[in-house]
């Protein structure tokens, strides 16, 4: 087996692992929820993303968001993970910005991490404002 076969299977192996590691800490995240809402786990309702923008309002301080994929109409869905809970946001993209663009045109930032994220809350949606910096 030569050495580019060698790097080849090993980059296979790290991207197999890296798509197991986001199931799981998906999985894990729905299970560590004490509030009945986001352990039902039914994201795409407007009572789950209303009461997880409370938590994020309540107790979202030190909240860690991870892009997970980009999804139909101009939005992202993000897993959101504080200190006492987890979910997954969906976050609509009102006006674009350079990191919005990054994530809405490049599937290899599943599972990175958004810093300085800013958010609008209008209704039971949360719009994308602007964000720090994507680390991959």
């Amino acid at each position: 087996m030569g050495t580019r076969t060698r790097l080849t299977t090993l980059l296979i192996c790290c991207a197999w692992m890296n798509g197991c590691t986001s199931v799981l800490s998906e999985e894990q995240c729905m299970q560590s929820n004490a509030d009945e809402i986001l352990l039902k786990g039914e994201v795409n309702t407007p009572l789950y993303q209303n009461v997880l923008l409370a938590h994020l309002e309540a107790f979202g301080e030190s909240a860690r968001f991870y892009f997970l994929r980009r999804t139909p109409k101009d939005h992202l869905l993000l897993r959101v993970e504080g200190d006492s809970f987890c979910g997954f946001l969906d976050l609509a993209i009102k006006d674009e910005d350079e990191q919005s663009q990054k994530l809405q045109n490049a599937s290899g930032y599943s599972g990175a991490e958004i810093e300085e994220l800013e958010y609008d809350q209008i209704a039971d949606q949360a719009f994308w404002v602007s964000a720090g910096r994507i680390i991959d």
